[in-house]
């Protein structure tokens, strides 16, 4: 009876144990995913106020901000099985460089895009193009915003149903 007792105890010792491993290796991961530089900006681990745009209709909460000497880094993490990009992280992070800049009245050349659950970093430029890019994207939001005329893009209910424009949308899938 006693030897029960000590292997069932073993046991779910040894099955806590697993457990805080496998959180503390996912934990490691993200951190070393994380370029380097001095952290001014950090929502991952708190609640900063958001970011605001005097130049555009953007208002975001990055993961993270760095320092790196005069330039202003945010960095994005996100999670899925992703091996390139999605085009909508990219734009999101675009955000983050015009609202970094702003914020800091420092250059934000670039940003990262971080995939946890693939183990990838990703280096997006913000450049001339990329800031044409993003405020033709900008334009075309406040367009479906004030004409409430949304085009879909895709076809998953899931995507509709959690839409902002699920109210007025003439195209949503039902």
């Amino acid at each position: 009876m006693l030897t029960s007792w000590i292997v069932l105890s073993v046991a779910i010792v040894l099955i806590a144990v697993g457990i805080f491993l496998i959180f503390w290796v996912k934990k490691s991961k993200k951190i070393s995913l994380i370029p380097s530089g001095k952290i001014i900006y950090d929502d991952l681990h708190g609640s900063p106020s958001s970011l605001t745009s005097k130049k555009y209709p953007l208002v975001g909460k990055p993961d993270l901000i760095l320092k790196k000497g005069w330039k202003r880094i945010p960095v994005e993490v996100k999670t899925g099985n992703h091996q390139v990009p999605k085009s909508h992280h990219v734009m999101q992070l675009l955000s983050y460089c015009q609202l970094a800049k702003e914020q800091y009245r420092r250059p934000s050349p670039y940003g990262y895009l971080v995939y946890t659950d693939t183990n990838k970093r990703f280096k997006i430029q913000f450049t001339y193009k990329e800031k044409k890019i993003l405020k033709s994207t900008i334009n075309q939001m406040r367009q479906i915003l004030q004409t409430e005329k949304v085009i879909r893009n895709h076809h998953d209910k899931g995507k509709c149903n959690g839409c902002k424009m699920n109210s007025f949308c003439q195209a949503k899938i039902k």
